[in-house]
């Protein structure tokens, strides 16, 4: 399921109040995020199936399916990058 949903363009979400920040403030915080990601992964003996937290959308996850949202998430954004540099400027004028 989050295979399949989470990268769906076709529903547009809108980002909270907090995710309204700089490029600079997002692009440190996405690379401190993924950093401490990174660093538990590699150093965890935690069993990831074993470990559940709620999703607003998805409901209870396990912490393997949070990694996968979570690449997901970011395969999201690259595709919106890619819809915005797509677009010709002066139509977004």
């Amino acid at each position: 399921m989050i295979l399949e949903k989470m990268p769906a363009r076709s529903h547009k979400a809108q980002a909270s109040h907090r995710s309204r920040a700089t490029e600079a403030e997002l692009a440190k915080a996405f690379e401190d995020s993924r950093k401490a990601t990174m660093t538990y992964l590699q150093a965890t003996n935690d069993d990831l199936r074993d470990h559940f937290f709620d999703h607003p959308a998805f409901g209870p996850l396990d912490g393997y399916q949070w990694l996968l949202l979570i690449s997901r998430h970011s395969a999201r954004h690259t595709a919106q990058i890619g819809e915005v540099k797509a677009d010709p400027l002066p139509e977004r004028l």
